[in-house]
C-alpha cells in the first residue's frame, strides 16, 4: 500500500519572518533566485498572498496527498477553511514555529498519515513529489546541512517514527539550537539514532536543480506562478521537465 502522506505548511495570517531574514547576508543562491523573483528579507506582513499564490497552483494538483495550512492562535474565523487547521499554539518565527510543527506531527499522527513533508509557503512543489512520497521509506529527509539536520524551507520529511519523537520532544531539549526549528529537529533526531538522508531534488536554488526536481525553495508568489505555467500548465504532469 502506498503511504498516506500529508503536505503541511506552517504559516500565520500576520508573518514576523522578515525581522530576522533582513539580518542575514545576500549570497549568491539568493541573487540567482531573482530570476523568480524573491525579494530578501520581505517576510513581514499579512500572508494572504503567498497562501493565494500556493492555492492557485500547485496545491490543487497534490492528490491523493492531503494539503493543509497549520496556524495558531492569531486565527480567525475569517481564515477557517477546508483547507486549514487551526492549533493551540502561538503564531510567531522563534519557538512558536517549533511548537507548530510538533503539533502538526502530532496531527498527522492522530489522522493515520505515514509521511509528513512540512515546507514553507514560499516553496514550490514539482509534480515529482508526491508519487516519491508515497514509495519512500525515509524516516527523515531533505536538503541536509551541518551533516545531520534538514533545512526547512525545501522540505522536511518525516516519517511516523520520526514523527513520534519530534511530537514528544519536550522544550528542555538542546535549549541553545531552539531558535530555529529546523536545528532543533535534527539535534533532536540525531540524539534519538535517526539520520538525516539527503534527498537529490530538493531543491534550495531553482536555477541550478539536479536531474531530479522535487521543491524549490525560495518562490515569491510572481515565481510560483511563472514555475507552475512551466511545470504544470506547460508539461502537464511534469515528466519532460525532470531531465533524468
Amino acid at each position: 500500500m502506498p503511504n498516506k502522506v500529508l503536505i503541511g505548511i506552517p504559516t500565520a495570517p500576520m508573518l514576523d519572518y522578515g525581522e530576522y531574514e533582513a539580518k542575514w547576508p545576500d549570497n549568491e543562491f539568493d541573487r540567482a533566485n531573482r530570476r523568480w523573483e524573491r525579494v530578501y528579507g520581505r517576510f513581514n506582513g499579512p500572508s494572504t498572498e503567498r497562501q493565494t499564490a500556493v492555492r492557485e497552483t500547485w496545491w490543487k494538483h497534490q492528490a491523493p496527498a492531503t494539503c493543509k495550512f497549520f496556524m495558531g492562535n492569531t486565527a480567525t474565523k475569517a481564515h477557517d477553511a477546508d483547507d486549514v487547521v487551526i492549533l493551540d499554539c502561538g503564531d510567531k518565527y522563534l519557538f512558536d514555529l517549533q511548537r507548530k510543527i510538533q503539533k502538526m506531527a502530532r496531527w498527522a499522527l492522530d489522522n493515520d498519515f505515514q509521511v509528513m513533508l512540512k515546507v514553507d509557503d514560499d516553496t514550490f512543489i514539482h509534480p515529482a513529489m508526491v508519487p516519491f512520497l508515497q514509495e519512500t521509506a525515509i524516516d527523515y529527509g531533505g536538503c541536509i546541512y551541518n551533516e545531520y539536520c534538514v533545512g526547512g524551507g525545501t522540505g522536511e520529511l518525516y516519517s511516523r517514527k520520526a514523527m513520534e519523537i519530534i511530537a514528544n520532544a519536550p522544550d528542555t531539549v538542546f535549549p541553545e539550537h531552539r531558535h530555529w526549528e529546523d536545528r532543533w529537529f535534527g539535534e533532536i533526531l540525531h540524539a534519538a539514532g535517526i539520520q538525516a538522508t539527503y534527498i537529490n531534488g530538493f531543491t534550495d536554488e531553482p536555477n541550478t536543480s539536479p536531474p531530479t526536481r522535487y521543491s524549490f525553495h525560495p518562490v515569491s508568489p510572481k515565481g510560483m506562478r511563472q514555475m507552475y505555467q512551466e511545470f504544470y500548465l506547460n508539461d502537464p504532469g511534469g515528466k519532460t521537465s525532470l531531465r533524468k
